[in-house]
């Protein structure tokens, strides 16, 4: 059990925008049909958090209890991976209904090879699933492949309302201005809490424009395409 223990990675909620929560749909569906052979589904793309939260909401409204496992903690000998592989197994006859693998972070050869070997033995038994950058090539396995969408300006002036409360309406419009950065919802909220945390509470809006301002340039400085914002 130790074995499966360590591949097997937490969920954490994140929020969504319209597009993405029907992108949540549209995999349900997925699922949702009765068909001999059930696709391995693909979600590629950028925002890893959104990406886990997509793949965690539609398999919830499937009715599948799902299991979020790091790819890049399969082991890479074949005895080891194979008494894993067979741990996988019983936990989806016992516990599990639907297996997700986590590959967004880099991924040698061994450790890809791992990963695909371990959903051709998973995917004839139940349903599973991939997050990663670019799609995994999954020979002899029926596969569908979605790409997560980049966030639009409105997208992520929805993400910055939603991450400010009731003190975005106190903006006046400059909002559009923090949303011209192409930040992911995560980012947003770690900017915020960091520039509130440097002027006082109660702060007038300017103050707090300012605040937030200087630190999404501050965060977006590594990045050529937005250091000009």
């Amino acid at each position: 059990e130790a074995d499966v223990l360590a591949t097997i990675l937490p969920w954490s909620a994140s929020a969504l925008t319209q597009t993405q929560d029907e992108l949540a749909a549209e995999c349900t569906l997925l699922w949702a049909r009765t068909v001999a052979e059930l696709p391995v589904v693909q979600l590629v793309g950028a925002y890893p958090a959104q990406k886990r939260e997509i793949m965690r909401r539609a398999l919830e409204n499937a009715g599948l209890r799902a299991v979020l496992v790091s790819a890049g903690a399969l082991p890479h000998d074949s005895v080891a991976l194979n008494r894993t592989i067979r741990l996988w197994l019983r936990e989806l006859r016992l516990g599990y209904d639907a297996v997700v693998f986590d590959c967004e972070g880099p991924l040698g050869n061994a450790a890809r090879q791992s990963v695909i070997r371990t959903i051709a033995a998973l995917a004839p038994f139940a349903p599973v699933a991939v997050l990663a950058q670019q799609p995994l090539e999954l020979d002899g396995i029926v596969t569908i492949v979605r790409r997560n969408p980049t966030l639009t300006e409105l997208d992520r002036r929805v993400v910055w309302e939603a991450v400010l409360g009731d003190a975005a309406s106190s903006f006046n419009g400059a909002l559009e201005e923090l949303a011209r950065f192409e930040f992911s919802p995560e980012e947003i909220r770690g900017v915020t809490l960091g520039a509130l945390a440097t002027i006082p509470a109660g702060a007038e809006p300017a103050t707090m424009f300012e605040a937030l301002h200087a630190a999404c340039r501050e965060r977006a400085s590594g990045d050529p395409e937005t250091q000009d914002l």
